[in-house]
């Protein structure tokens, strides 16, 4: 099992071809959530990016609904930095990836909804750090949500519940927040307090330069983390055009040697430390060891996580009736009992 999330559990399984891949056993539980879950799976099943944890296929059986997904064989970036503060040159090349797989999902007009260093997933290999943007298309309400997951939302989100494109790109300045300073830009010790400061309050500057990190960066992240959303870059590319634009995409072309076959792979660019860390972690967020059964067929995984309710016995009232008898001739005992030691008392 790849351990939970805040709407799902995830396992690694097999295909057809053997091929490991990610099942995600949504927890909905209502018809009407089934169904929205449906509709979105179908929506976002032909998004294709080489940053994104692309979508399979989908399996639904009594009570269950779930998504098969690409299975990425490393932590979360939210792990990953717990343990590791990246490189400049990390740091503007996780986040390119990331903002490729986001592009990808709002040109075909999906809002990930949730974007933070916890649907991030970073596979180690020798050419870099293979990099995907997962949990992609749901629409989420805050206070249904982890203090960790509401940290990275737009303040029209904490407020209304609702998200658009404008929303992620908030999410995004977010991480690349913290990607450079080490933390996101708001915390509070509850959502009445985190909503306050991320509507009420502006984020503390990032000193980008001590950091080795180009200026504009600062800018650039300040910008999206306006509270009037139509103040934000209105689009992906225009935050890619931002950073990227100029220097620093010739920096990051020229560090990644232009690699088209690892781009296809979804790679990045890492150091030998960034990788040996991811390494040392291993996969998924760490509350178990991935399940790694000899049969683990997705259809099989999936069946193992529906547990139908027992039917009730079919002679349930003759039981019942059977066992109220026998409490009534037990009490009819200790009355009949009781009389009997009443009457050699009184003799």
């Amino acid at each position: 099992m790849l351990g939970p999330g805040h709407h799902y559990i995830g396992y690694r399984a097999h295909d057809a071809v053997e091929n490991t891949v990610a099942l995600k056993v949504l927890l909905s539980g209502r018809e009407k959530n089934r169904a929205d879950e449906r509709a979105m799976m179908e929506r976002i099943g032909g998004v294709r990016h080489s940053h994104l944890a692309e979508v399979r296929g989908m399996i639904e059986l009594p009570e269950v609904l779930a998504l098969v997904t690409d299975y990425v064989d490393g932590p979360s970036m939210r792990r990953w930095l717990g343990s590791y503060r990246p490189t400049p040159d990390e740091i503007l090349s996780l986040f390119k990836a990331i903002l490729g797989g986001v592009s990808a999902l709002h040109d075909a007009d999906v809002v990930h909804g949730a974007i933070n260093p916890g649907n991030v997933m970073l596979a180690p290999t020798n050419d870099g750090l293979v990099t995907k943007v997962t949990d992609y298309g749901e629409q989420r309400i805050p206070d249904a949500m982890s203090m960790y997951a509401a940290r990275y939302l737009a303040p029209e989100v904490l407020q209304n519940g609702r998200g658009d494109a404008a929303s992620d790109i908030w999410s995004l300045g977010a991480v690349l927040y913290e990607l450079a300073a080490g933390k996101p830009p708001f915390d509070a010790t509850d959502l009445a307090l985190l909503e306050e400061a991320v509507v009420e309050r502006r984020a503390p500057p990032l000193e980008v330069t001590a950091l080795g990190l180009p200026e504009a960066l600062g800018q650039v992240v300040m910008e999206c983390l306006q509270k009037n959303p139509a103040l934000r870059p209105q689009t992906c590319d225009e935050l890619s055009e931002k950073l990227y634009g100029n220097t620093i995409v010739k920096r990051i072309e020229a560090a990644q040697g232009k690699d088209e076959a690892a781009e296809l792979r979804g790679t990045v660019r890492a150091s030998n430390v960034g990788l040996a860390v991811a390494r040392a972690l291993g996969p998924g967020e760490g509350n178990e060891p991935p399940e790694a059964r000899e049969n683990a067929s997705v259809e099989a995984v999936a069946r193992r996580s529906y547990r139908p309710k027992p039917a009730p016995p079919e002679d349930q009232t003759k039981m019942l009736m059977f066992a109220a008898s026998f409490m009534v001739l037990g009490a009819l005992a200790v009355l009949c009992s009781g009389g009997i030691l009443l009457l050699v008392i009184g003799s």
